[in-house]
């Protein structure tokens, strides 16, 4: 019994080690990214600069929101700040466009709902062409709420895939 207590303990301060490790890398982080910031200032960088912005308020976002609602600008303001990042990386290729009801702005949302989808969009449509690819983001009232849309012109899929995906009838294709 003595042992089984010992082992339990070891274990229950592994976990806490552990559990304090996970909120220390991202102080660590977010610490990183304001000295970053900073020495862009000081450097006169102001991409640099911008880069950490963006992505410092991303992981904010992500770490502190996820379990809760948000509102649609909120969401909108992060998929902005994503999406500055990515043209950096892209340039002319990667084109968007909002259009969102701003009364909608307000409205409560899960978090990281058009994240991901926008994230997606980037990855599958403007990834693999070398042609600039559009990514629309629309939020609409709709008679029981919000219709939210991600649109790409980008590569596209198979059309036999999309049917399925429409059928719900997509299975690891």
């Amino acid at each position: 019994e003595t042992q089984e207590k010992a082992a339990l303990q070891a274990a229950l301060q592994t976990t806490q080690f552990r559990m304090l490790q996970s909120q220390v890398n991202p102080h660590f982080l977010f610490n990183t990214l304001g000295l970053i910031s900073y020495t862009a200032i000081q450097e006169n960088a102001p991409v640099t600069e911008e880069v950490a912005y963006c992505l410092s308020d991303l992981l904010r976002y992500s770490l502190r929101n996820v379990a809760k609602g948000v509102t649609l600008g909120r969401e909108i303001e992060t998929i902005e700040r994503y999406l500055t990042i990515q043209k950096l990386r892209f340039g002319e290729r990667l084109q968007t466009r909002f259009e969102i009801e701003p009364a909608l702005r307000q409205r409560q949302i899960p978090c990281m709902t058009l994240q991901p989808l926008v994230e997606n969009a980037v990855i599958h449509a403007v990834e693999p062409l070398a042609r600039p690819v559009l990514i629309e983001v629309r939020a609409t009232r709709v008679a029981d709420g919000i219709k939210l849309e991600v649109i790409d012109d980008g590569a596209g899929m198979e059309s036999a895939l999309a049917e399925a995906i429409n059928r719900r009838a997509y299975r690891d294709w």
